[in-house]
């Protein structure tokens, strides 16, 4: 077992090199995401946050299409990486900050849209309330959100690790290329309350993947909200 504090401070450093050119950067678009980025109705400006960015996956692909993309993320390292691959640079705005403590710099109803993948699953469940009010303060009516969680029928060896002190079916992976990540798993009870006096769920969809040989997996579940 560790406590919260060791598990972030190993995150951070985590996240830091991961997402450095010297690391390992994603690049590539998730499916779902380049699904929900084709949704928005042509009009002249479309402002997309892209939370917890990263080295910029999702980026690129809301740029291609033409959108006002604002990036968040508390990697310098991985925003570095974001602006170095992107060719039309004024669609682009980086913000370094964390998101699990400070107030998201935009003002009210400025977003139609925002991408949170691979987000609240690798931040404690406490933290995430705190996340999603700053999402919904920024969201106009009826933007929309695609986001998702890890479900805790998950079982792959390197989604888990150390269990985090005080933490529900939150670990600190110790195990292979996602050593340092924290994992946060929700059952179906959690995932559904998150929600609540906070978004309609409109569509929501379960991806497991799975190993044959090892029978070990990995389950999300992808939420499309609106307020």
């Amino acid at each position: 077992m560790i406590d919260k504090l060791t598990a972030k401070k190993n995150s951070y450093k985590f996240w830091q090199k991961h997402n450095s050119e010297k690391g390992f950067p994603e690049l590539y678009p998730e499916e779902e995401v380049v699904r929900f980025l084709s949704g928005f109705k042509k009009k002249k400006k479309i402002n997309i946050l892209d939370l917890a960015s990263g080295s910029g996956k999702n980026t690129f692909a809301a740029i291609n299409k033409g959108y006002n993309v604002y990036c968040v993320d508390y990697s310098k390292p991985g925003l570095d990486v974001t602006l170095k691959n992107i060719k039309k640079k004024k669609l682009c705005k980086t913000f370094c900050i964390d998101i699990t403590s400070d107030k998201l710099p935009f003002s009210n109803n400025f977003f139609d849209g925002i991408i949170a993948t691979q987000v609240l699953d690798h931040i404690f469940k406490d933290d995430v309330t705190f996340v999603l009010s700053g999402m919904k303060r920024v969201l106009k009516k009826n933007g929309k959100i695609l986001l998702n969680l890890m479900s805790n029928k998950t079982s792959k060896k390197s989604r888990l690790g150390l269990k985090i002190k005080n933490e529900k079916n939150t670990y600190l992976t110790n195990y292979g290329n996602s050593a340092g990540e924290i994992h946060s798993l929700f059952s179906e009870k959690e995932m559904k309350k998150l929600f609540i006096n906070k978004f309609k769920i409109y569509n929501s969809m379960l991806v497991n993947t799975s190993n044959d040989f090892t029978k070990e997996k990995t389950v999300f579940k992808y939420f499309y909200l609106t307020h």
